[in-house]
């Protein structure tokens, strides 16, 4: 029993080390450092404290390490959603299309979103879209309402200035 209760700690305890240190990398790639110090002082001391414990343990039954990378791939998993959800960003989502034309941008622009265009030839168009990045899933949707086999790209912007994004 005393094993058992010192695994779910364990889990626990890495759950939220390695959720701090995703969310952390995370804040360092968005260039928010204050936030990510804060993160990386609290997540070296918890895991100092919790190895010491683990590493001076009688104990070497495996069921303690399975428990400890459990909760490093839930504490991985978490901090991805928890990015996802308080960290902003821009995607800047470019589309190229046999099938999309000027009514169609319209369309585009009539559901919040600002669009450059160009005409490659052969009736293709070229699409640029800046959005936030919580809205991904509905320009995703719109352009394939548009065209069913409309080639999008999407890249991570790390800076914006002027233009349009709802």
């Amino acid at each position: 029993m005393e094993v058992l209760l010192i695994c779910i700690l364990i889990f626990l305890i890495r759950t939220i080390t390695v959720c701090m240190g995703t969310f952390r990398i995370v804040c360092i790639v968005k260039n928010k450092k204050l936030l990510a110090t804060v993160l990386a002082f609290v997540e070296a001391l918890i895991w100092f404290l919790v190895i010491r414990e683990v590493l001076t343990m009688e104990n070497n039954m495996i069921i303690i390490p399975i428990f400890y990378a459990g909760g490093f791939a839930t504490g991985t998993y978490i901090g991805l959603i928890l990015s996802d959800m308080f960290i902003s960003g821009y995607f800047t989502v470019n589309a190229i299309s046999n099938k999309i034309n000027d009514a169609d941008i319209l369309k585009i622009k009539q559901a919040g979103f600002g669009v450059s265009f160009f005409p490659m030839g052969d009736k293709k168009i070229f699409l640029i879209i800046q959005i936030d990045k919580k809205r991904f899933e509905d320009i995703k949707s719109i352009l394939r309402a548009l065209d069913d086999k409309v080639f999008i790209m999407v890249n991570e912007t790390r800076h914006v200035y002027h233009g349009f994004i709802k």
